[in-house]
């Protein structure tokens, strides 16, 4: 077994580590984040780009951390209006994190919400957050999507028909807006044949919703 693709420490590949293995650029190892050597940190520091400046500000540091600690592995939305940033990570239940006035707060939300996932794909279609696919923290992968409605602050889970076409349960996809009701796909990786390594994706995938 290739040492890149296994955990050095506990032996779990990719797909039973969160879909995250830390490799290391001057030696052939790699590390899960529960085995992750000394002096590596998970950030909770926000900055912005200012367009046309090329300048990064720092708008909170360690004393103003996300609730629950610091995150990876989670998405990040503007939300329309102005009204501030919408973090989505593997503690979200029965709330979101919404950043505004250099602070995060907790917004509860209500219907039925994605379970605990990282490494999704999510998008502003208007008003609507819409959420796709990652993995769980033991690996099993995604292909559910889910609205949020930002204005009442409520999931509704994005219903296919039976037998419809989908993509493949996936995690590190990339999702964008088209308009307020169609958002695309792209790539991703998925779980490789019998259940080891990871298979990398390069279809595109259109829903309207």
């Amino acid at each position: 077994t290739c040492p890149h693709h296994a955990c050095v420490v506990c032996g779990r590949k990719s797909q039973a580590a969160g879909g995250l293995l830390l490799r290391c650029s001057e030696c052939p190892l790699a590390f899960c984040e529960d085995h992750e050597p000394a002096g590596g940190v998970i950030l909770d520091t926000v900055h912005r780009l200012e367009p046309g400046t090329d300048r990064w500000d720092a708008l909170a540091g360690p004393g103003s951390a996300l609730p629950g600690g610091p995150s990876s592995r989670h998405v990040a939305l503007s939300l329309p209006g102005g009204k501030g940033a919408l973090v989505h990570d593997h503690r979200c239940a029965g709330h979101v994190l919404v950043f505004e006035g250099g602070r995060f707060r907790r917004q509860p939300t209500a219907g039925t919400a994605p379970s605990s996932r990282g490494l999704h794909a999510a998008a502003m279609a208007g008003e609507a957050a819409l959420v796709f696919g990652g993995a769980a923290q033991g690996g099993e992968m995604s292909c559910e999507a889910f609205a949020l409605d930002t204005a009442s602050w409520t999931w509704t889970p994005i219903a296919l028909a039976d037998g419809a076409p989908r993509p493949s349960p996936r995690a590190a996809p990339c999702l964008c807006a088209l308009s307020d009701g169609l958002v695309l796909l792209f790539g991703g990786a998925e779980t490789g044949a019998g259940g080891t390594g990871l298979n990398p994706r390069g279809d595109v995938w259109a829903l309207r919703f």
